[in-house]
């Protein structure tokens, strides 16, 4: 699966997915076709193009497209709040690096089935693939299924 990374001073949320979707697909997408669920979770209009997430943090944004539900976060590799830590991760761990991970997959499930932050019952029907391939950032995509699960960063 393809994320396309894009520097945050260079390109708006918007503007990441135009381009991206312009490598893609060879085709422009106008901000008229997109719209969002009760929860906020952007989708396009027509049932004929493809589903997207988008997500960002520190200095970039990340774009992944796919033919069915799909949720992508990133994140600079950071240490985490206590209290955030008690009331949203599932993992004993206390290496700023696993944890970020973990909410990587929080917020990448939550963005798959856009409902937001899961409850622990909810959080393990993704599956997940990540990688920090993009240096001191951790990027987690959700799917619901294990197809296409190799992850290609595309700098654009």
């Amino acid at each position: 699966m393809k994320i396309y990374i894009g520097k945050r001073e260079e390109y708006s949320s918007f503007e990441l997915l135009q381009k991206a979707y312009w490598i893609r697909y060879s085709e422009t997408v106008s901000e008229e076709s997109i719209v969002r669920n009760s929860n906020g979770k952007p989708y396009f209009k027509s049932l004929t193009m493809p589903f997207f997430s988008i997500s960002h943090s520190g200095d970039y944004l990340a774009c992944v497209f796919d033919e069915d539900e799909v949720g992508l976060d990133i994140q600079k590799i950071r240490r985490i709040p206590q209290i955030v830590i008690r009331k949203y991760l599932h993992t004993v761990s206390t290496d700023p690096v696993q944890q970020i991970f973990e909410w990587t997959k929080i917020e990448s499930y939550g963005k798959m089935n856009g409902s937001g932050i899961p409850t622990e019952d909810d959080y393990d029907q993704g599956v997940f693939v990540s990688t920090s391939e993009l240096d001191g950032y951790a990027i987690t995509i959700c799917t619901k299924s294990e197809k296409n699960q190799a992850i290609e960063l595309v700098y654009i």
